[in-house]
C-alpha cells in the first residue's frame, strides 16, 4: 500500500449513537489499515442546553479492533432543531482549527447543510481534496420546511467536490442531476464485513438464545432488522402475521429495532404471542447472532422517494449471514441485486403474504437456492475487503494530480 494518509470524515449524525453502518465501519477498518482518521460528526441528542466541545481518540463503534478514530464535536447550544441551526454557525470555527492543526490529505463527507459547506469552505482554503459520499438523497431525508434549504447545500456540494462517490448507479445518476461532472462520478458498493456477518457453519437452532428471547425452539424465523419508520411497511405485516401464521405454523416474525412504530408494533405483538415479537435496538454485536437464526429476512419498505434509489444496508447484513431476503421492489436495489440471483426476491408490499406462504411451501428447495446465492454475492462482490480496497484506490487517484 502506498503512503497512509491523513482522512477526515465529516457527518452531521451522532457516530457513537447512531446505529452502525458504513460511517463508522469504513473510518475505523482504514484506521486499522494504518490511515490516521479523524471524524467530526453532530451529537443529536444530549441533556441540559449546552454541551461542551469534545475531542477523544481510539474511539470504536462498529468493528473493535485496530487503533480506532480521533472523534472530534463542536460545542452544541439549545435543544434539537436549535442547536442544528446555531451548529451551522459554529462548525465553520471547528473546521479551520482542525485544518491549522492536522494536515489532512483528503475529506470524505457525507453530509450537505448542518456543516458540509462549511467544511468545503475550510478545505477548499487548506487545498485538501474533499470525496462526498452519497448514501442518500439527503433533502428527502428532512422535514418538510427544510427540504428547500438542503436541496440548494446538495446542489452546492455536489458542484463543488472532487469526486461524488455514489452507494447505487441511481444515486450516480442523482448526482450528475444536481451538477456534478458524470467524469466526476464513481460507484463504490456497499460492503459486508465477513468476519461479523457470517452464516452458520451447520443448520442447528441455538435454543438458549432463543429461550433468551422467549422464540420458539422449533419455529423459522422471518426477520426485520433496523429502524421501524413510517416507511418500513411493518404495520402492514403485523396485521397479516394471524394469516400468514395461519397457513405457516412453523413460522414466527421478529422484528428488531425501533422509532417511530415502536409504540404500535409493541401493542400488536403483545396481541400475537408465539407469533410476533418485538425486540428493542440491540448492540450492533449481536445483530449477527438474530439474523443467523433466521429464515427469512424482510425489507417491506414502501417504494417513495426516500426509498426509491437507495440500498439500505440491512439488506447486506442479511446475506452475509446467508439468509434469504424478500424486499418490496426497489428500483436502486434491484439495479444493485437482480431477482433471485442475488439471494433477494422481490414482491408488492400487498403481496408479501402471499410471498411468504410461496416461499415456505412444501417444496423448500427456493429458499436453499437463494441461501446460497446470498453466500456467494456477498463473498464475491460485496466483501468488505474489496470495497475498502477501491475506496483506497479512488483516494490515490483524487490525490494523483497534487503529487505531479
Amino acid at each position: 500500500m502506498p503512503k497512509p494518509l491523513s482522512i477526515l470524515i465529516v457527518h452531521e449524525v451522532d457516530y457513537l449513537e447512531k446505529i452502525v453502518f458504513e460511517f463508522q465501519e469504513f473510518g475505523e477498518v482504514w484506521a486499522k489499515r494504518g490511515h490516521q482518521v479523524t471524524v467530526v460528526d453532530f451529537v443529536e441528542n444530549h441533556s441540559g442546553f449546552f454541551r461542551s466541545p469534545e475531542s477523544r481518540s481510539g474511539v470504536l463503534k462498529a468493528i473493535k479492533e485496530g487503533p480506532g478514530i480521533r472523534l472530534v464535536r463542536p460545542t452544541r447550544i439549545g435543544g434539537k432543531t436549535l442547536s442544528r441551526i446555531i451548529s451551522i454557525f459554529l462548525y465553520p470555527l471547528l473546521f479551520a482549527r482542525l485544518f491549522r492543526e492536522v494536515h489532512f490529505d483528503l475529506v470524505f463527507l457525507y453530509s450537505a447543510p448542518t456543516n458540509g459547506l462549511s467544511l468545503l469552505r475550510q478545505a477548499r482554503k487548506a487545498g485538501v481534496p474533499v470525496i462526498f459520499r452519497s448514501i442518500d438523497i439527503l433533502h428527502h431525508m428532512r422535514e418538510r420546511w427544510t427540504r428547500f434549504f438542503v436541496l440548494w447545500a446538495e446542489r452546492r456540494v455536489y458542484r463543488s467536490v472532487q469526486r461524488v462517490s455514489a452507494l447505487t448507479p441511481a444515486l450516480g445518476r442523482y448526482a450528475e442531476e444536481m451538477g456534478c461532472k458524470p467524469k466526476n462520478v464513481v460507484l463504490n458498493l456497499p460492503a459486508i464485513n465477513p468476519r461479523v456477518f457470517f452464516p452458520k457453519s451447520q443448520d442447528t437452532k441455538d435454543l438458549e438464545f432463543r429461550k433468551k428471547w422467549g422464540l420458539g425452539n422449533d419455529t423459522d424465523l422471518i426477520i426485520y432488522l433496523g429502524t421501524f419508520f413510517q416507511f418500513s411497511g411493518l404495520e402492514f405485516l403485523a396485521d397479516k402475521v394471524p394469516e400468514i401464521c395461519g397457513v405457516l405454523p412453523q413460522v414466527e416474525f421478529v422484528f428488531v429495532g425501533g422509532g417511530p412504530l415502536r409504540g404500535l408494533l409493541k401493542q400488536r405483538a403483545e396481541k400475537l404471542s408465539g407469533q410476533l415479537t418485538v425486540i428493542d435496538f440491540r448492540p450492533f454485536s449481536e445483530v449477527p447472532d438474530f439474523l443467523r437464526e433466521s429464515t427469512l429476512a424482510l425489507n417491506p419498505f414502501r417504494p417513495g422517494p426516500i426509498t426509491r434509489d437507495i440500498v439500505p444496508s440491512k439488506i447486506f447484513q442479511y446475506l452475509g449471514c446467508g439468509v434469504p431476503t424478500l424486499s418490496t421492489n426497489l428500483p436502486g436495489t434491484k439495479e444493485i441485486l437482480p431477482e433471485g440471483e442475488c439471494g433477494v426476491v422481490y414482491s408488492d408490499l400487498e403481496d408479501f403474504p402471499k410471498a411468504i406462504i410461496n416461499l415456505f411451501g412444501t417444496n423448500r428447495e427456493k429458499l436453499d437456492d437463494l441461501r446460497r446465492n446470498a453466500i456467494n454475492i456477498s463473498r464475491e462482490r460485496f466483501s468488505q475487503e474489496l470495497q475498502v480496497e477501491s475506496f483506497e484506490k479512488l483516494f490515490y487517484e483524487v490525490l494523483k494530480p497534487q503529487e505531479d
